[in-house]
């Protein structure tokens, strides 16, 4: 879990320093894996523009799930 809160940390981090300052950083542990989850956003198009400032900033993993999100 160590590493997981480091990642959370990092991603609020550079978040903050950013037009998605406002945007939420989630740790969900679905067995057997820890998934981090970033934004609550009601259209894709918002969360595309988040994803590609992840993977310009070093995450180049990152993509868009469908979830619940929080108003």
């Amino acid at each position: 879990m160590i590493a997981q809160t480091a990642l959370k940390n990092s991603l609020q981090s550079l978040l903050s320093s950013s037009i998605f300052q406002s945007q939420k950083v989630y740790i969900i542990y679905e067995p057997p894996n820890y998934k981090v989850r970033v934004g609550d956003f009601e259209r894709l198009q918002d969360a595309s523009v988040l994803r590609k400032f992840l993977i310009e900033n070093g995450f180049k993993y990152a993509w868009i799930v469908n979830d619940r999100i929080k108003k």
